[in-house]
């Protein structure tokens, strides 16, 4: 993921906030509940093309307790942002894979997706991120060192049956497993197990001339669900208001709001 297309992503997702404000129909159509209409309000609005769609759909949910009050955003923990990844967990299903080959196979499955958006691209950085300190967009190196420490996880989730238990139901807890590995964000971020995502070995070389190339097939596509915010009681709130969610810094990377 590259801070380009997460910086396009959140400046036009603050400007679809002010216009939901302003016009009921369009929050109706961003938010609705029903297939990509999230992305496609967005294109149809401000021409913005979801670069991940093929890897992650997207979900903006109204959620009308989700309030600007006196001079901050309030919400209840249970209606934060959230970041669903779908991930094959066990290599036994569905299809099983020999545990001389699984090596190669988690090596293929991060050849063909080393970011876990799918955008092939790599940016260089640290393998340990601190963003306390207070920047207002997270580097890409932060999403880099998250994927590293996600497919260590996903290896140690095929040979231990508890760790595989543990990531679905407590990511943080899990990856601090993962070389003290802290996630960056208070963002929720969950786990899923994806047995539509099948792996190919290569074809025994006794039997074929020709060698084929392992891989993988494209299995379920994570989900990035974002609550928008209630429009401000007072319109003279708003641009105060707006500013704030937009200020809150890494601590969300796709949007901006804090708990």
């Amino acid at each position: 993921m590259s801070t380009r297309d997460l910086l396009e992503f959140r400046t036009t997702y603050l400007r679809a906030i002010a216009e939901a404000w302003f016009d009921k129909d369009f929050r109706h159509e961003l938010t609705k509940d029903q297939g990509q209409n999230a992305v496609r309000a967005l294109q149809t609005r401000f021409d913005y093309k979801w670069p991940w769609s093929h890897m992650c759909e997207l979900k903006i949910l109204s959620f009308d307790r989700y309030e600007w009050i006196g001079d901050a955003w309030v919400w209840p923990n249970f209606a934060e942002d959230t970041l669903t990844l779908s991930l094959p967990l066990d290599p036994t299903k569905p299809l099983a894979i020999l545990e001389q080959l699984q090596a190669m196979a988690l090596a293929d499955y991060y050849q063909q997706r080393p970011s876990l958006f799918g955008d092939q691209r790599i940016e260089p950085g640290p393998s340990r991120l601190d963003i306390a300190g207070g920047t207002f967009i997270s580097p890409s190196n932060a999403f880099t060192s998250f994927e590293v420490a996600m497919l260590a996880a996903m290896a140690k989730a095929w040979q231990d049956e508890r760790y595989r238990t543990l990531l679905k139901l407590n990511v943080a807890k899990a990856l601090l497993e993962i070389q003290g590995y802290k996630l960056p964000w208070d963002m929720g971020i969950l786990v899923s197990e994806d047995t539509s995502s099948t792996w190919h070995g290569p074809l025994d070389r006794a039997a074929k001339s020709s060698h084929r190339r392992s891989g993988w097939d494209s299995g379920s596509k994570h989900t990035l669900k974002l609550y928008i915010p209630e429009k401000p009681k007072d319109v003279r709130s708003e641009p105060i208001a707006l500013g704030l969610y937009n200020a809150a810094g890494a601590a969300y990377p796709f949007t901006c709001c804090v708990c």
